[in-house]
């Protein structure tokens, strides 16, 4: 790096001779500042000039400051980004008034060249044409600063009223939400000053043109009303540093440690995490708790735009924002299995010890919810649920899936067209919160056209995907695995992938077989138990594990006489929906 070359191309050094330029360098200092360090603030007394040699330097805002919008409302805003071979701070060289802006380190090793106002003052007057070549260059760089940053202050307050007219509209429709069913806005972001998601720092790791995002408040009107209303923060502030840090992989230092704690997930910080909002009113002071998840981030090159989903549950307590949930789910009235669920001889040594992991596959229905809630109160490990993609799946039921399986739920969507097949992807807003590799992993693998084209192959990959994962946890955990589906979907594939030698997981599922790790599964469907016998026949009739099937009708009178959940107990079956 030639600093003298470098300085030769500054706007404010411009017609200096190269003694002149030595002189200057003279008289400067290297100034070395890691990420997220301010190097002045604005409203301070800062009147040195500074040239950036390495690293970036971003200049800041506060639209507060500048008379635009309220105090504590909106937090600093970028207004320009400064690289190598720029400089700033010119205006404080000739201003005696505070600093107009912030300078903040952008990058993990960014080096200065400093020069004092002092030096350069005791400079001017040894040497009365460098002074005036550097005024007259600065009052240049002045007027096209005035126009520039007039532009911008009146962009950065209107591009920020988005906030406005959001907190408003969650206010005047605040009585519509409920902890299940949750308040729904589409967002749209073109700014890339605002984006959430985008950027290369952030989760996304691309700038797209805009962001298409899909938000679901989960609250109760009371809490959310309360959230909004006017205090400190303001309704607004809490959206900002909330949005803020979404999707953000670095905590915001700079948050007042009185008002805002940010919980982040280890590996998942932006994607998942939880903002604590300390909220002042008149007369008390309230604690919420604002839980977010994003879900299915999707970058569409055609279009140059990212697609997500942000559940955000709001809250007094953590606890409470499953509690209405656990309600719903005990509110569920099967009077049979709780019958057989109370009197049952083996239930407290099966909750003392259960070496049982379990892979269902199976109609999202809230009897099933109720008989995986009971299996996992009788010490079953629920490793996964796979939801078959057909009839109507609402909030209230995708909620308690979430909650019961302990966010293991996965289930696929259709895309349909009026002249194309059906396709199938996976549906990341129904499933459960998946990490960012889970999330990548899926997103890759219904790219594939082998994969989507249609019902059976998506299913088979998903079933594929999730079948290695419980072998796997099984395997390291030494416990027993059993599959419980309705369709006949794992088993044949057991077969077929223990048969094919030539299969990358091959070693895995034989393992998984021959040391009886997978004991055995139940199938409930005539359908299902027809794909059963057909890979069992395939392979020259021998069987490679148990399978009960309870879709034949003397079979099912049988369980159904018993109580089903009796017949969970001695098959490994689960519920019926009855």
């Amino acid at each position: 790096m030639n600093i003298e070359n470098l300085l030769a191309q500054l706007l404010v050094f411009k017609g200096l001779t190269e003694p002149q330029h030595q002189r200057i360098l003279e008289i400067s200092e290297i100034k070395q500042y890691q990420y997220g360090e301010h190097i002045f603030d604005e409203g301070t007394d800062s009147h040195d000039l500074y040239v950036v040699l390495e690293g970036q330097v971003d200049i800041m805002i506060d639209p507060a400051l500048q008379g635009n919008v309220e105090e504590g409302t909106i937090g600093l805003k970028k207004i320009a980004e400064k690289i190598q071979g720029t400089s700033l701070g010119e205006i404080s060289l000739i201003d005696k008034s505070t600093s107009p802006n912030s300078a903040i380190c952008a990058s993990k090793d960014t080096k200065l060249l400093r020069f004092s106002k002092d030096a350069l003052a005791r400079l001017y007057q040894d040497d009365p044409d460098i002074g005036y070549k550097i005024t007259q260059n600065i009052a240049t760089i002045l007027s096209a600063k005035v126009r520039e940053r007039n532009s911008l202050v009146a962009q950065q307050a209107l591009s920020n009223y988005y906030l406005y007219f959001l907190c408003e509209e969650l206010s005047a429709e605040a009585y519509q939400c409920d902890s299940i069913i949750p308040l729904n806005k589409k967002l749209i972001i073109r700014d890339q000053h605002h984006f959430m998601l985008s950027g290369l720092d952030s989760i996304s790791g691309v700038v797209p043109n805009k962001e298409d995002i899909d938000l679901a408040f989960f609250s109760t009107p009371n809490i959310l009303q309360k959230v909004l209303e006017p205090g400190t923060p303001s309704g607004v502030m809490v959206l900002n540093t909330l949005f803020d840090q979404i999707g953000n992989n670095h905590i915001n230092e700079d948050l007042p440690k009185d008002i805002f704690e940010v919980i982040c997930t280890p590996g998942n910080l932006g994607k998942s995490g939880c903002l604590v909002v300390h909220k002042k009113y008149d007369s008390h002071q309230q604690t919420f708790f604002i839980k977010w998840e994003v879900k299915g981030i999707h970058y569409d090159q055609a279009s140059s735009t990212i697609t997500a989903n942000i559940f955000i549950y709001i809250s007094q307590n953590e606890p409470s924002v499953s509690k209405q949930v656990e309600e719903l789910i005990s509110s569920i009235n099967m009077p049979i299995q709780h019958n057989v669920y109370d009197n049952l001889p083996e239930k407290l040594s099966l909750q003392r010890s259960n070496p049982y992991h379990l892979f269902v596959l199976h109609h999202r229905t809230h009897e099933v919810v109720m008989t995986l809630q009971t299996l996992d109160a009788l010490g079953f490990n629920i490793d996964a649920f796979i939801g078959i993609p057909y009839g109507e799946s609402n909030w209230p039921i995708m909620r308690m899936l979430d909650h019961v399986y302990g966010q293991t739920y996965r289930c696929l969507r259709m895309i349909q067209h009026p002249i194309k097949p059906t396709q199938y992807k996976f549906d990341f807003k129904q499933s459960s919160f998946l990490p960012n590799t889970d999330e990548k992993l899926f997103v890759n693998l219904y790219e594939k056209s082998e994969v989507n084209r249609n019902y059976m192959s998506a299913m088979t990959a998903l079933v594929e995907t999730e079948l290695v994962r419980c072998i796997q946890t099984c395997i390291k955990q030494n416990k027993k695995l059993l599959i419980y589906e309705d369709g006949g979907y794992a088993v044949p594939l057991i077969y077929q992938i223990y048969q094919d030698p030539n299969h990358g997981l091959h070693s895995l599922f034989k393992n998984a077989v021959d040391k009886n790790i997978i004991i055995g599964a139940v199938e409930v469907t005539t359908a299902g138990e027809k794909r059963d016998r057909a890979a069992i026949e395939y392979y020259q009739g021998k069987a490679l594990l148990p399978v009960l099937s309870t879709a034949r009708d003397d079979i099912k009178l049988i369980f159904e006489t018993k109580g089903v959940s009796q017949a969970i107990i001695d098959s490994t079956s689960t519920a019926l929906g009855r």
